[in-house]
């Protein structure tokens, strides 16, 4: 007896995925990779930077797009905030919903780099606070440029700025004798 093949059910194709809260905020990278190479994985990710097929295309390239625009679509959607979906369900293109995340967070970046830039050069050393803490809060301004993909133009500048903050400092100095 022969057995008749049934399509795969969509939910064991993919990983389940749930909302992820970077699809709107500090993760969205994090998230934007991990969504991009699941659909690689399936060989669907073309639907993100090709628009659909010029109505003279093959008849197999342009249900090839369909498929995968479908596939591409459903799983960004999915994966969305409530108020994210809502915002961009009404596109039926997952190149036009994958350019607009990105144009959204792009914005949003610049943002978030003026403001970590902005923290560092306003950074100085005060007598009224420990000196390891505000070495520690040095470091984790550090970390947060380097997280925003932000070089120094000098480093060595920098270091000197930052010892020279130290030998200015009262505290130090007296808390170096002891």
């Amino acid at each position: 007896m022969s057995r008749i093949k049934t399509p795969p059910n969509p939910h064991e194709l993919l990983p389940i995925l749930r909302t992820h809260e970077g699809s709107e905020g500090k993760f969205f990278r994090r998230w934007q990779e991990r969504i991009y190479s699941i659909l690689d994985m399936y060989g669907v990710v073309n639907a993100l930077t090709e628009a659909e097929p010029v109505a003279d295309a093959a008849q197999a390239t342009k249900n090839f797009w369909l498929q995968a625009n479908k596939v591409c679509r459903h799983t960004i959607l999915s994966t969305l905030s409530n108020e994210l979906f809502d915002i961009y369900s009404v596109y039926k293109e997952a190149k036009t919903i994958w350019e607009l995340l990105i144009l959204k967070h792009s914005a949003e970046d610049a943002g978030k780099q003026k403001f970590v830039v902005g923290n560092y050069y306003r950074w100085e050393m005060t007598d009224d606070k420990d000196i390891k803490s505000q070495i520690n809060e040095y470091q984790r301004l550090l970390e947060e440029l380097k997280a925003e993909k932000i070089n120094l133009p000098d480093e060595k500048k920098e270091i000197d700025r930052l010892v020279t903050s130290c030998r200015g400092n009262v505290s130090w100095r007296e808390g170096s004798s002891e």
